[in-house]
């Protein structure tokens, strides 16, 4: 069997305390991936990596002008070269432009490039031509979403054989029970385009009516547990304390912690103002029974479909009426939450599947 070799931008910690959406999907691939033994993994040296066997951690370059990602390109290449292995196949996340970086690097590699955001704002992927020469160079090219493929192709005319909607992939939650408590979660990074301000602003007014239900914010500026707010975090908080105790911000959690939370909650509310990739909360608030309510932005609806309630004004106002509406009828949020995880199909089994059957695909052709 083939041996595949993943390229992890530098930013993401591939680390069992602190994961990125990416981290998140790559991990949960990974687990159900029928070449498991055969996977290495090239990211940020961490001292605790997910995958101890498969990991190769990298540490930043001494000299500042080398680029961190070039430098794990540049040590990926060089260790494949040395394995002398042939024709292999490299996974590059969210990186368009070292494609060209490893082709030159690696005799007949075959290349699988994933966009977990938008490719029109990545390096190596905003213009026209830079799309054609992906779609020339690489053995296929897969999206997080149609959101995201359709972002790909904007004005390109060509129809390509080489392009794959794999979504991220969830792990199912074993022994679950649909008993949830009067609880609702915010979860993400405490950034505007998250639209965190829109929740507090939503429970400031909902909080002293209903004063049995909780309000719970789980995030915090930067990836991890890094001590520093933003102009923006520190408006949150400040908005938070103010609030009853009811309504708390617990800052960064780990990945686990946050599953808690998740699958006790009756409701989660994802007011993305930005057109999420993919919206990885609510694919973990749905396979966890919340009844959601979220945005009509980027590839959310392709999750939700009609099992929670998709926003398409989202406005405070409306955020506002769909977490009273759950709150007060009963009867249509234990539907919601029933049919979230209803035939939900996100899961990391499918995922890894579609993605190993790619693999055999590129491995198998020449």
């Amino acid at each position: 069997m083939s041996k595949i070799n993943i390229l992890l931008p530098f930013k993401e910690k591939f680390s069992k305390n602190v994961m990125s959406s990416v981290s998140i999907s790559v991990k949960a691939n990974i687990e159900k991936s029928s070449f498991k033994n055969k996977i290495k993994i090239f990211g940020q040296f961490v001292d605790d990596p997910i995958f101890k066997d498969n990991f190769v951690g990298i540490k930043k370059p001494y000299f500042p002008f080398l680029s961190k990602n070039i430098n794990l390109a540049k040590k990926m290449c060089a260790e494949i070269n040395r394995s002398k292995t042939k024709k292999p196949v490299i996974e590059i996340h969210n990186r368009p432009y070292l494609v060209k970086y490893v082709n030159k690097n690696i005799i007949k590699s075959r290349i699988i490039l994933f966009f977990h955001n938008d490719p029109l704002e990545m390096k190596g992927s905003k213009t026209v031509q830079d799309r054609l020469n992906l779609i020339h160079d690489c053995a296929a090219i897969c999206f997080v979403s149609n959101y995201i493929k359709n972002r790909f192709m904007t004005d390109i005319e060509c129809n390509p054989n080489n392009l794959s909607v794999i979504y991220n992939g969830i792990n199912k939650v074993p022994n679950f029970s649909l008993k949830k408590e009067k609880e609702i979660l915010f979860i993400g990074r405490l950034v505007e385009e998250k639209g965190a301000h829109l929740f507090v602003e939503a429970a400031k007014i909902l909080s002293k009516k209903y004063q049995k239900w909780n309000f719970t914010l789980i995030g915090s500026p930067y990836l991890g547990n890094i001590k520093k707010e933003t102009k923006y975090s520190k408006k949150i908080s400040s908005a938070v304390d103010k609030l009853g105790l009811n309504v708390r911000l617990t800052g960064y959690l780990p990945h686990n912690e946050v599953l808690i939370h998740i699958r006790r909650a009756a409701v989660i509310v994802v007011p993305s103002i930005w057109p999420e990739p993919f919206g990885l909360v609510v694919a973990e608030g749905m396979i966890n029974g919340c009844a959601l309510i979220t945005s009509n932005n980027g590839g959310i609806p392709e999750i939700v479909r009609d099992k929670g309630i998709i926003l398409k004004d989202l406005t405070l106002y409306t955020i506002i009426n769909a977490i009273e509406l759950l709150i007060r009828d009963n009867s249509l949020r234990k539907k919601y939450q029933a049919d979230a995880r209803c035939d939900f199909s996100f899961t990391s089994d499918m995922s890894s599947r579609s993605l190993d059957v790619l693999r055999n695909k590129i491995i198998l052709k020449n």
